[in-house]
């Protein structure tokens, strides 16, 4: 293990073909070499590396002595479940990536001659092809940097293999076949920014036709902007996205139904984090929490505040006094509320508080009294049967 830590102190443009073997080996690959034709050299029988990884003898013998000059890794079970996504084009690789950012950018990329190879590992028992979008697993191989292409291009990693294991995912989940199209194939007169916003879309809102533009760019960002960080936070971070949708006027009435392949997307993007894996899990807790998020209709102040917390955008050090993230997320909805009426006072009723945070009204109710209690909030007019509390915001 030491000698391999060695070797990765090294500067990728001196190490041998050997170190890189050895690298490549020390994470459980199966390595085998390639000739300048992408293909095994004449003579070299692989079929038996599908299933037996070579030891370290037979690295040696090939990439010692300066025989093979190309390596690859061969998917599947005989790696670890390594797994390659092999985009045939670029253009078609950021198809997906307008669809997958959050993979895109962390997920180990290998820029070849015509596209990307993008590594992580699954349980595929078989190899796949999406039209120009090669599955790469059991059975097949890839070529690996530092090998050299016939056209005399060097493969080289854009984004570098991680320290440990790479992540599991499951790549069926994706819907690579909704990505297949090649923009190449579109008209050169196509204006630039429709391009843009096709990829963007492509994946899923193709499901959204009732939405204008404006609306789909608001989805985006709420998928993007609730995304649970790690394992354990999807069921918690399902409430934060119904937040988000029931701010989009033209969503926010809608029975969840409607909304599927919005609460689908996010499920894929997901996968790779969290630790439950069905989508019907997660359609269930979307539809349960879709029935207790409730706003005002047409409120758009309040939708902008909501929007502004659920960003991140509202640094308030006094809503850390509280050890509950309901607590915290409330203070900060009346601190945006505030913001958006300058000095008048603000309203808001104790059941679109509960609603923004998860809460029945009676427990929202208590945690605005002690606001109150605690100087953060001065209450300026009472509820009656017509109009929610007033309130100011005094903390600051």
């Amino acid at each position: 293990m030491l000698v391999i830590e060695r070797m990765n102190e090294k500067p990728d443009h001196i190490k041998t073909l050997l170190e890189w073997a050895l690298e490549y080996y020390s994470r459980g690959w199966c390595v085998i070499p390639i000739g300048f034709d992408k293909k095994p050299p004449r003579g070299f029988k692989w079929e038996k590396y599908q299933i037996t990884r070579p030891d370290v003898s037979d690295l040696k013998k090939w990439f010692a002595n300066g025989k093979y000059k190309n390596l690859a890794v061969v998917g599947g079970k005989v790696s670890g479940g390594v797994t390659i996504l092999d985009f045939d084009s670029m253009d078609l690789y950021e198809v997906w990536k307008g669809c997958y950012p959050h993979y895109a950018e962390r997920l180990p990329k290998v820029r070849t001659p015509r596209g990307m190879h993008v590594f992580f590992r699954s349980k595929l028992n078989k190899s796949r092809k999406f039209g120009k979008i090669d599955l790469i697993s059991e059975r097949k191989y890839a070529v690996l940097p530092p090998s050299t292409h016939p056209n005399g291009s060097k493969y080289e990693w854009l984004t570098p293999l991680p320290e440990g294991k790479l992540p599991e995912l499951d790549p069926l989940a994706w819907g690579l076949e909704k990505v297949t199209e090649d923009p190449e194939e579109t008209e050169d007169s196509e204006d630039t920014h429709d391009s843009e916003r096709r990829r963007s879309h492509s994946c899923f809102c193709g499901e959204l036709h009732y939405l204008d533009d404006e609306t789909k760019n608001e989805v985006e960002k709420g998928i993007e902007g609730t995304l649970p960080k790690k394992k354990g936070q999807r069921n918690d971070a399902v409430f934060p996205l119904c937040q988000w949708l029931k701010a989009i006027p033209d969503l926010r009435d809608l029975r969840a139904k409607k909304l599927e392949p919005i609460v689908r997307e996010w499920h894929r993007r997901a996968y790779g984090v969290i630790g439950t894996k069905p989508f019907s899990d997660t359609w269930a807790d979307f539809v349960h929490a879709w029935k207790r998020v409730k706003w005002p209709k047409g409120d758009v102040m309040l939708s902008q505040a909501i929007k502004r917390v659920l960003e991140g955008k509202t640094i308030l050090p006094e809503a850390e006094e509280y050890d509950t993230e309901e607590a915290r997320c409330l203070l900060k909805l009346c601190y945006e509320l505030q913001q958006g009426v300058g000095d008048r006072p603000f309203f808001l009723a104790s059941r679109t508080a509960g609603g923004f945070v998860g809460l029945s009204h009676r427990k929202a109710y208590k945690l605005l009294e002690t606001f109150v209690e605690d100087g953060k909030l001065d209450p300026v007019e009472k509820h009656t049967a017509t109009k929610a509390t007033r309130y100011r915001y005094i903390a600051n």
